[in-house]
Order: C-alpha cells, then structure tokens, then sequence
C-alpha cells in the first residue's frame, strides 16, 4: 500500500489502473497527450492524427548524454576556444573514458580547441552529431584526432 504522510491509504484492487485508463493520453485521445505538460517541449512529439508519437532533437541529445555518461562519471573542468561551442566534460573513474559534450548555437563547421583538466592524453575521439533539420540524429560523423 502507498504510504502518504505516514498514513496508510487502502486501494481497492485494480482502482489505479482503471483511473490510468480513463485518461486521454492513455489512448492518444485529445488535443495535448500528458507528454507536452510543462514549459518546455517534451522528448516525444504528438500526431494527433495519426495518434504516433516521434522524437524531437532532445530526445537525441539526451540519448547521447545517457549512452556515454555512466551514473558514477564525474563533471571535469572543460573550456572551448569558441565563444559559438559550450563544452561540458565528464570522465567515468571505472573505466577512465572522458566523454566531451558540445553544444553549437550555429550552424558552422568550425574547428576548436578543448582544454580539460586532470584527464590524460587520447589520441582521438569519437564524433556523434544530433543538429536540428540536419539528418543527424544520435549519429556518428567522424573521429577528431588529437594535437597538442
């Protein structure tokens, strides 16, 4: 039973999922599905004619956040040389990877220098690209060598 402010509250045996099925989201019924509540757009969009759901470009980004940062990982210190690309760094104490996370607000090919902190020296990394209208979705465009 669900614990509410210390109290036990009792159920009646399958209330809970009676109540879930009177919801419209639950039949992609209605003009705004329980997925688009909030200020911010959801991962998921809605065709409520075709009553589907697709990914928006954040679902990608967070797939590449999740598939590459461990839960232990920790942030480390990251600097771009370009004011258009912020980076965000994290290194996973198990294995020793460093994942390197770069968020461009344009749509320019550059190439830019990362400074990190406390990691060793790789030799390259992997490069997976989501960009808005681009095709990219959770893709991998190449491996950036790297120099000193």
């Amino acid at each position: 039973m669900p614990l509410h402010g210390g109290r036990r509250q009792a159920q009646r045996p399958g209330s809970a999922r009676r109540a879930a099925d009177d919801l419209p989201s639950a039949h992609g019924l209605g003009s705004q599905p329980g997925n688009d509540a909030g200020s911010t757009p959801a991962l998921l969009a809605y065709d409520k004619t075709a009553k589907a759901y697709t990914p928006r470009i954040y679902f990608y980004e967070f797939a590449q956040l999740f598939k590459f940062v461990p839960l232990a990982a920790a942030r480390i210190d990251a600097t771009s040389n370009s004011g258009n690309v912020k980076v965000t760094a994290f290194k996973d104490p198990a294995s020793g990877r460093v994942t390197i996370m770069g968020d461009s607000n344009d749509s320019n090919s550059d190439t830019i220098a990362v400074n990190l902190a406390g990691v060793p020296a790789a030799t390259s990394y992997d490069i997976y690209q989501t960009a808005q209208n681009s095709g990219y979705n959770f893709t991998k465009t190449g491996t950036a060598m790297v120099s000193s």
